[in-house]
């Protein structure tokens, strides 16, 4: 749906904003501006960079829990 993947890009831009998580950022803004041109299909082609920042965010705060 369109317009949730452009809702979603958006949300986790503005959380990884809110946490200094740049790369994340980054790839969500390209990931919602692919989303306003393309819809759903043009989001797309970012998932694998976005699930690729997520883990580097995720385990960057593994590593400072433990």
């Amino acid at each position: 749906d369109d317009g949730a993947s452009l809702r979603l890009a958006h949300s986790i831009k503005s959380a990884a904003g809110n946490i200094g998580a740049t790369i994340l950022r980054e790839t969500a803004f390209k990931m919602e501006s692919a989303a306003r041109k393309g819809g759903a299909e043009g989001a797309s082609q970012y998932w694998g960079e976005l699930q690729e920042a997520y883990k580097q965010v995720e385990d960057f705060f593994r590593s400072k829990s433990g």
